[in-house]
């Protein structure tokens, strides 16, 4: 993930999936499902309110070691972060038990910046990610592999406001349209003690605001 200052983001964060070819612990919510009644992209939105919540000394994707893992964490979904650049992380992160997890495995935003005029359809059109420029994806849930990481697209149909949830204090503003696009995955909850979760890929942007993407993230996640 770039930091907020140039009108497209990307980051990359975790995935699982139900047991391919080992023992079932855990499950996906498949392309189309809902929980509580949201989708796949309502959530994906939350999660980049989530994400500019934070104060920049204690923001998740900005964290070696885990210690920021239950910063502004709300309601029955919990949020897991990739990083600021293309360096290897390794997190420890304590989840309750029946929480669910979602995160994206690349994804990128669009925003309007203080006073700009960016238009609904062009925040979308930033934020799409280019046509097979996603590659080498991989995620690793015990072990497990997950296939088929690309059918987990999903991309704004309307525009929000990523800044909906950050403080006054932290300097924020309406930042209306905003537009996401990436492959964003929800886990259901996962049994009680100790879990792996390994990922990580790449993706090549086209223009200034799209430069390539590098991460290789690790987090060892204890259920109680």
């Amino acid at each position: 993930m770039k930091r907020i200052g140039t009108v497209a983001l990307f980051a990359l964060a975790a995935l699982t999936v139900s047991g391919y070819g080992a023992a079932e612990t855990f499950k996906l919510v498949e392309p189309g499902g809902e929980v509580n009644g949201k989708s796949s992209i309502e959530f994906a939105e939350e999660w980049w309110k989530w994400m500019q919540s934070t104060p920049d000394a204690q923001n998740p994707a900005d964290d070696d070691t885990g210690k920021n893992c239950a910063v502004g964490q709300q309601g029955d979904v919990w949020f897991l972060a990739g990083s600021f650049g293309h360096d290897l992380r390794k997190r420890s992160c304590e989840i309750p038990a029946g929480k669910y997890i979602f995160f994206p495995v690349v994804n990128k935003v669009a925003f309007n910046r203080k006073g700009g005029s960016l238009s609904c359809s062009e925040a979308k059109r930033q934020a799409a990610l280019s046509p097979g420029m996603s590659a080498d994806l991989f995620v690793e849930i015990d072990g497990v592999s997950v296939p088929d990481v690309e059918r987990f697209r999903a991309k704004s149909k309307k525009c929000f406001n990523f800044m909906e949830r950050r403080p006054a204090a932290l300097g924020t503003y309406d930042a209306t349209p905003t537009a996401t696009d990436g492959y964003w995955i929800m886990i259901e909850p996962l049994p009680e003690g100790q879990h792996s979760i390994r990922f990580g890929g790449g993706h090549s942007g086209k223009s200034d605001s799209s430069k390539d993407l590098l991460q290789n993230i690790s987090y060892a996640v204890t259920i109680k």
